[in-house]
């Protein structure tokens, strides 16, 4: 017999639940191959992870809800609180079997869970909790009551979430991508996917519905490159050797807008060099590094935008 749970979600055309996460909590979801809670974290010595969720406010209205027991998911990555944290942090979304939900111990809210006054339930009273047309519509910000309020409803899953019934692990750009396998590492994932639609503005939006800054490409060569080469296409390189290299070159594709910067920091060379955007589009900048500045052996460039890491390159001088 088919799950209840499961029918009601179909029906109301939920397909897959979400969660969002700075990409530099990655290391350690690859080490608990699961998503787990403040709680479970703080059990076994592992919290505060590098970049919680939310701030201290939230963090304490989570606890005084007695919801750090739980992992909490999106029936959709289009809410305020997204629309807020990608554009403070370099985040990736997690997507997930709606399955879970009919899990033992799961819970339901009506909106925030860290929100006063907020209702929760659990199996198909619970589920009966959720506006799924305010899941579903486009975004309204100006309708608190409508929208912004029961968009935020949450799936409370006790403890952990394991990564076998994550679907896929979903990042805005290829160079977001890349930068998330280096510090995943050799542990098993989902599948990483590049999904600039789970971080627009609006559902089914295309890459218009990015309305924030973000890296698109990232890599090294040892090619000059100047504003007539830029935007050729070249492979990256992580190997270089003084017979042939006089500088290496750090490239950035950005999505800029007013006010953009983008810094490249050389691990052996000091502060950050940076690059200010006065206008909106897509831009590639670049920056050398003279080979005689570094010595034989391991080095890395890290890219930031906005004052947000978005990639570490590691690269070697051989000899």
């Amino acid at each position: 017999m088919d799950d209840p749970i499961a029918a009601r979600l179909r029906a109301e055309r939920i397909d897959a639940l979400y969660h969002f996460t700075s990409v530099e909590n990655l290391p350690g979801i690859a080490g608990q191959q699961a998503l787990c809670s403040k709680k479970y974290l703080a059990d076994h010595a592992q919290w505060p992870c590098p970049e919680p969720g939310g701030n201290e406010l939230s963090q304490n209205l989570d606890a005084h809800h007695g919801n750090t027991a739980f992992v909490e998911l999106f029936f959709t990555p289009h809410n305020p609180m997204a629309y807020w944290r990608k554009r403070q942090r370099h985040i990736c979304w997690l997507v997930i079997e709606p399955s879970v939900a009919s899990g033992p111990g799961v819970v339901f809210t009506n909106r925030n869970a860290a929100a006063t006054g907020h209702l929760t339930g659990s199996g198909l009273e619970g589920v009966g909790l959720v506006n799924f047309a305010a899941v579903r519509a486009i975004p309204r910000p100006g309708d608190r009551s409508g929208w912004v309020e029961p968009v935020q409803a949450e799936v409370m899953v006790p403890e952990r979430v394991p990564l076998t019934i994550v679907r896929s692990i979903a990042f805005i750009s290829q160079a977001s991508l890349e930068d998330s396998e280096r510090r995943w590492g050799a542990a098993a994932h989902p599948p990483f996917v590049v999904r600039p639609d789970l971080f627009g503005d609006v559902p089914g939006g295309g890459p218009e519905a990015i309305s924030f800054p973000f890296l698109k490409k990232a890599l090294l060569t040892d090619e000059v490159i100047t504003r007539a080469s830029a935007n050729l296409p070249r492979p990256h390189r992580n190997r270089f050797a003084p017979a042939t290299t006089g500088e290496i070159f750090a490239v950035a594709g950005i999505r800029s807008y007013p006010g953009s910067t983008v810094s490249f920091d050389w691990c052996k060379s000091g502060p950050s060099n940076t690059l200010s955007f006065d206008r909106q589009g897509d831009f590639t900048s670049w920056h050398p590094e003279a080979r005689s500045g570094l010595s034989v052996g391991s080095h890395h460039v890290t890219i930031q935008v906005n004052g947000v890491r978005w990639s570490t390159m590691p690269f070697e001088v051989v000899e």
